[in-house]
């Protein structure tokens, strides 16, 4: 499977191929805030492997968003961020393709919480943490084994908070060695967070995250290296996202801010580390002008230098709208984020729905990764060779593939290099071709810079020029091709003339056998 990773000039990474969105639930009622898990062992029913997906919506009429407001954005009637909530639960057993209704956990009414997070532990219960059921602020949990679901739980400590904590937008994990842990944004003082190691028979006392003001939207995890990772928003930092570690939960150290968005309140984090080891941090970017919010990404090898920015969706065109809460999971070498969106069918805002969006991978092997000295790289993705007309095809492997991609933010007319870091070597006779509409197949090969026979490619294109498939100096450059290296023999055939390209092979063919025959011959009267 090829996976593509983009590199903007602050080194933005992306994953791309065939990006598809999906429409999970369609309630007028506001549907907000995903957690996501593939469940690693059966329970009830359902086998192991079974996607479960759980949001909050909100309670019918309530008076922050009622019914008069149903199929509005959040705030474009009523305040869906003051209304209460109820937790829902989807599943698919197909890996995404097909959904069952959404359910309620546990059903009954009344609950006040939209702060959620779930997931299985290690014995095959799931478990639901939320704050503030029936309004009071707690955090609770729900749990759910094979059967029946039991909740909601006061999380308590008869010493240190026997009445239970007042927390909001909670997170939960279960760590490598078994302990549960429950992080929250305490008011506006700050993250803390809790654990269990016997599943909730007692818990600890209250640790600090971060004591930083206004941090809060903490979501966590735990690395392949057993570290913990949080990330905070905060509102009053000027689009700042802030991030902390601890090798044991217990003592938390701050790190560098990975990424700020200017102009912008900060909302909305979630971090995860992929198969490479790389950490993913994404986020929402509230931008109060516009009223729009949208999805971006950085990245990281080491968890310190974070690389630039990748924006994933809208927030609007002409209307904005709203596009929140990321939940990421990388599943057999696809990416899926199920996120809140008041996208509408037409490009309007309407209520909050939960979608998903599947970032696929192409059929050749290995990870592509580009880089540009300056602009950002947008809309990365694989380019599927089938769909490309064979007239006027030169006949040449493309064992990587083909990608398009956007570089913007460029000055208008300006030059820059692009570095394309392949899975494997290729030859120092690659050349570089791409298909435009109407000139067709295109050998911009002369673009290439580093070409020396390991796997790093270097193109240098610039706006309005060769290589940029708008044509014009517009600070934008627009490009689709990809590496190719000639048949056998190394000789560039036309595509035309199929006939010589059989007689090549042929000819090779014989070459070859003629070449072992005499290495063989050469053997025997050495002995």
């Amino acid at each position: 499977m090829l996976l593509l990773v983009a590199v903007s000039s602050s080194f933005s990474k992306a994953r791309a191929q065939q990006i598809s969105k999906t429409k999970l639930t369609t309630s007028p009622r506001y549907d907000r805030n995903p957690s996501f898990f593939k469940a690693r062992t059966a329970i009830g029913t359902y086998p192991a492997g079974t996607y479960w997906l759980f949001f909050v919506r909100n309670i019918d009429n309530d008076p922050n968003y009622p019914d008069t407001c149903e199929g509005t954005g959040c705030d474009a009637c009523g305040n869906c961020d003051a209304a209460g909530y109820e937790v829902y639960y989807m599943t698919s057993t197909d890996n995404g393709v097909t959904w069952s209704t959404p359910t309620l956990v546990p059903p009954s009414a009344g609950r006040g919480h939209r702060g959620m997070a779930a997931f299985q532990d290690d014995v095959g219960k799931i478990w639901v943490f939320v704050s503030g059921p029936a309004g009071d602020g707690k955090i609770h949990y729900y749990k759910y084994e094979g059967t029946n679901w039991i909740g909601p739980v006061l999380v308590a400590n008869p010493t240190y908070y026997p009445n239970g904590i007042t927390g909001s937008h909670v997170e939960a994990i279960q760590a490598r060695d078994g302990k549960i842990w429950v992080f929250y944004q305490d008011g506006g003082s700050g993250v803390k967070c809790i654990y269990t190691s016997d599943y909730g028979s007692t818990w600890s006392n209250k640790i600090t995250v971060s004591d930083t003001a206004n941090d809060g939207i903490p979501k966590a995890f735990q690395d392949s290296n057993g570290k913990f990772h949080v990330v905070m928003a905060n509102w009053a930092a000027g689009g700042e996202y802030h991030y902390a570690t601890s090798t044991d939960g217990l003592t938390w150290t701050a790190q560098p801010v990975p990424v700020t968005v200017p102009g912008t309140i900060s909302c909305d984090p979630v971090i995860f580390q992929d198969a490479d080891g790389d950490y993913w941090l994404f986020y929402a970017p509230w931008d109060g002008t516009s009223n729009s919010q949208w999805i971006e990404s950085v990245w990281s090898s080491d968890g310190v230098n974070w690389m630039g920015r990748t924006r994933w969706t809208k927030g609007g065109n002409s209307e904005k709208w709203w596009d929140m809460w990321p939940e990421i999971y990388v599943d057999e070498g696809k990416l899926l984020m199920f996120y809140t969106s008041e996208e509408g069918s037409t490009g309007n805002r309407i209520d909050g729905n939960i979608w998903l969006m599947t970032l696929q991978t192409s059929t050749a092997p290995g990870t592509v990764k580009l880089s540009t000295t300056d602009g950002l790289i947008e809309d990365f993705e694989a380019v599927d060779e089938a769909t490309l007309p064979s007239e006027g095809k030169p006949p040449l492997a493309f064992p990587h593939g083909f990608f398009s991609f956007k570089i913007t933010g460029l000055t208008p007319g300006q030059t820059v290099t692009v570095t394309i870091k392949l899975p494997s070597a290729m030859p120092p006779t690659t050349l570089y071709w791409k298909y435009h509409v109407p000139e067709g197949w295109i050998d911009v090969t002369s673009l290439l810079g580093d070409n020396d026979g390991d796997n790093i490619l270097t193109l240098t294109l610039t706006d309005g020029g060769l290589g940029d498939d708008d044509g014009t100096a517009n600070g934008v450059i627009v490009d689709q091709g990809g590496p190719g290296v000639p048949p056998v023999g190394g000789v560039i055939l036309q595509a035309d003339n199929p006939r010589l390209l059989i007689i090549l092979v042929k000819v090779s063919l014989v070459v070859f056998l003629i070449a072992v025959g005499v290495k063989a011959a050469s053997r025997r009267l050495k002995h």
